[in-house]
C-alpha cells in the first residue's frame, strides 16, 4: 500500500486541526509527524498528542477507543484495519490514510478504556474516592491527642523563635 507523501507543514497542521488537537497540540506534534511509529518513543508528549488525534479520528469512524494518547493494542488493532502495515509509515501518512479512508467501524455502545485518561482513571474509581476522603480526614479533619500535641509544639516553637528574635535586637 503506497500512501502519498506530504511536503508542507501547513498540510500537517490542517490534518492535526481536523483531528481536534488545537493549535498548541498541532505545534507540538508537527516535528514528530515525519517519524515512523516504530522508531519514535510512544511516551513523548508529541507522539502521545499524535496518537490522541488518531484515536479521535478512529472514534469518529465508530471505533470504541478511549482518547488517552496511549498506543495500546486496541489503537494498533483499529489502525491496522485502515493501514495494514501502519508501523512502517510516517505518522503523517497514517493521518492522511485515516482521514481519506471511507471505512466505518461497527458502532459499539460501550467505550473500551484502554488507558487511564487525563485524570489517571481516579475519578471513575470509587476506591480512589474512599482513599482520598480518608487521607483528607487523616491529615486535616481529625482532632486527637497526637494532633493537639503537634499543634502545641508548633506554637511553643514559634513563641521561642519570636522570643529569641526580640532578645537579639
Amino acid at each position: 500500500m503506497v500512501i502519498g507523501k506530504l511536503r508542507r507543514d501547513e498540510d500537517l497542521r490542517e490534518m492535526l486541526l481536523a483531528a481536534g488537537l488545537g493549535e498548541m497540540g498541532a505545534t507540538l506534534a508537527i516535528p514528530y509527524m515525519y517519524f515512523l511509529p516504530r522508531t519514535s518513543d510512544p511516551y513523548t508528549q508529541g507522539v502521545m498528542t499524535i496518537v490522541e488525534g488518531l484515536q479521535r479520528l478512529l472514534r469518529a469512524k465508530g471505533a470504541p477507543l478511549a482518547t488517552d494518547g496511549g498506543l495500546g493494542q486496541d489503537t494498533a488493532k483499529y489502525l491496522g484495519v485502515i493501514v495494514p502495515d501502519w508501523n512502517e509509515h510516517t505518522w503523517a501518512s497514517i493521518y492522511g490514510a485515516v482521514l481519506a479512508s471511507p471505512h466505518r467501524f461497527a458502532a459499539s455502545k460501550a467505550v473500551a478504556m484502554s488507558g487511564l485518561g487525563a485524570t489517571g482513571g481516579l475519578s471513575d474509581n470509587p476506591v480512589a474516592w474512599l482513599l482520598g476522603g480518608a487521607a483528607i480526614y487523616w491529615l486535616f479533619l481529625r482532632d486527637d491527642a497526637a494532633h493537639a500535641r503537634a499543634r502545641k509544639v508548633g506554637r511553643s516553637a514559634r513563641g521561642t523563635w519570636q522570643g529569641a528574635r526580640k532578645e537579639w535586637r
